[in-house]
């Protein structure tokens, strides 16, 4: 049997996208016969009862200190260290690793040396050559969003036909923890707009938790708040709109065909968030850190009235994102 540990973090501050990609990941490599654990540090919100809840190994580290994750690497067969986690580097995976292993980096940034024989960026718009000099010459590059780590819930949920009503139901996810409360900004937004059927995801460590309910709850039966919701596939099909974050959730609206508006709430969002743009995939309407972003949000809605273009921005999405990269990724570890 193949083995993966795979090196991640999750948490309040970070999100959770790191940990669930992985763990999008080991369930692949599972399906196809390996096994898998995790290596990870806990931190407050950090959700990792959902590793011992998908079945696999969870082993807590206290610190990045070369020794801990060694001996964890160690205490069973060689296989394949699978890093995804901005803070670490070819230093890192130098450091750790036992003779025998491989690594593979999980990486959308792009701005450091890594040491590995298989590099993994589902950014949209990025190019294998964005890594030259960073990688060692003969590392495999796996770029671009056909390879986007996403549940297969989100293949299986692509629709047959598109909704070409009127816009009355908005999704808005801007990310499980939203420190910005950036979600708070868009449902004041909305406020004018009574007409719209309003549903809200939150995690439930959000430090703005409670004002963003108190704000679904004003209005009435049309705003609805789900925390921690356990399946966005099927929440996002009853939608005709999103607003949210161009992270890894821009990707799954993309993949089932959810036309949305993006606001970008990091530096690592961008390309991404631009790509989508540029694609017809989505709309990209400002950034949570520039003044003034939310006042987007009513021309782009008034844009989108009419059902034409949110049904060309849905095949966009799901020309671009077929939702099934992850078995590519699963894949090419095997042939490797």
């Amino acid at each position: 049997m193949r083995r993966a540990v795979l090196r991640c973090d999750a948490g309040a501050a970070l999100g959770a996208g790191h940990l669930m990609r992985c763990l999008t990941l080991a369930n692949a490599l599972s399906a196809r016969g390996w096994s898998a654990e995790f290596l990870c540090r806990d931190a407050p919100g950090a959700g990792l009862e959902r590793v011992s809840g998908a079945g696999f190994a969870l082993h807590r580290l206290p610190d990045d200190q070369p020794g801990h994750v060694r001996a964890a690497l160690e205490a069973g067969p060689p296989g394949w260290l699978i890093v995804d986690h901005y803070d670490l580097d070819a230093a890192f995976e130098r450091a750790v690793c036992p003779p025998g292993w491989r690594v593979m980096v999980i990486d959308d940034l792009a701005n450091r040396d890594h040491d590995c024989a298989l590099l993994l960026d589902q950014t949209p718009g990025r190019a294998a050559g964005d890594y030259d000099g960073l990688v060692p010459d003969g590392c495999t590059r796996l770029t671009g969003p056909d390879y986007a780590l996403l549940r297969p819930d989100f293949a299986a949920a692509r629709p047959e036909a598109l909704r070409a009503g009127p816009l009355r139901h908005v999704l808005v996810a801007m990310g499980g923890a939203d420190p910005a409360n950036a979600t708070g900004a868009v449902l004041d937004a909305l406020a004018g707009r009574g007409g719209l059927a309003v549903t809200v995801v939150l995690g439930g460590g959000a430090p703005h938790l409670d004002d963003v309910a108190r704000k679904a709850a004003a209005r009435g039966g049309a705003g609805r708040l789900v925390v921690e919701c356990r399946d966005m596939a099927a929440l996002m099909t009853g939608q005709d709109l999103a607003i949210g974050a161009g992270g890894m959730s821009a990707l799954e609206r993309a993949a089932i065909g959810l036309p949305s508006l993006i606001v970008t709430l990091a530096d690592n969002q961008f390309l991404a968030a631009r790509s989508l743009h540029a694609a017809g995939a989505a709309m990209l309407i400002g950034d949570v850190r520039a003044p003034g972003w939310a006042e987007a949000i009513g021309p782009a809605l008034d844009a989108l009235a009419d059902p034409a273009p949110r049904t060309a921005m849905a095949r966009a999405g799901l020309a671009l994102v077929d939702g099934r990269g992850a078995s590519r990724v699963a894949e090419a570890l095997d042939a490797a």
